[in-house]
């Protein structure tokens, strides 16, 4: 059982929206701008991803997990750290060692890669919408911890970079999280979120395989 209700949480998400704005906008452009640099593939690509991500992370860690969600949930520091250890680790491996190249895959890999970060940046508010929930109720990429994870994801589809199995990592558990979570507390719009995230997991896993392969031969 949670110590807190779905209800709950929601008001907890209203109240932080309200919070922090206008802080929303600026991480909205930032997902554009991200997805952006993905499909150019400028030179700095890379690492100005990466610096985004890294900022996302760290937002999620301390604004919402330790400042808010430590109110409702105990857990809530432990998440904090957790969600700081995944900005170092894109810190080091995204920004400090160069950055990961990203190239147009005009394949699934692509097109999964792109569908689930729209989805992290849009989805998620559109299924809150729908389930009755209105803004300032809604979870946005850079401002809450799910929609960040999974956008994470679909970034790392894109990717070319040793560490990024190491990269996924964290997002991938916190979805887990995410899902069981939404199971306990009767909140279906996350468990069809879950579904994106194993796809983008399966076709995460196929290339690495098929370059094993490849180099065999």
């Amino acid at each position: 059982m949670l110590p807190y209700s779905a209800e709950v949480l929601y008001a907890l998400y209203g109240q932080y929206n309200q919070a922090i704005w206008p802080i929303q906008i600026l991480f909205l452009v930032l997902a554009g701008t991200v997805l952006a640099l993905i499909l150019r593939s400028w030179r700095l690509s890379g690492r100005m991803v990466g610096v985004i991500l890294v900022l996302a992370w760290l937002w999620a860690a301390i604004a919402f997990h330790w400042q808010h969600f430590s109110l409702i949930n105990f857990s809530a520091g432990i998440y904090a750290v957790l969600f700081g250890v995944q900005a170092l680790l894109i810190a080091w491996n995204c920004v400090a060692r160069g950055g990961p190249v990203f190239h147009r895959h005009h394949d699934l890999t692509g097109a999964v890669g792109v569908a689930v970060m729209v989805c992290a940046a849009l989805l998620y508010p559109t299924l809150d919408w729908l389930a009755g929930y209105s803004w300032p109720q809604w979870r946005l990429f850079g401002i809450a911890p799910g929609p960040t994870a999974l956008f994470t994801l679909g970034v790392m589809l894109l990717a070319q970079c040793r560490a990024r199995l190491m990269l996924v990592a964290i997002p991938v558990l916190w979805i887990a999280i995410e899902t069981w979570s939404a199971w306990v507390l009767g909140m279906p719009q996350d468990l069809a979120l879950a579904v994106v995230a194993g796809i983008a997991l399966l076709v995460l896993l196929r290339p690495r395989r098929w370059a094993g392969r490849q180099a065999e031969d």
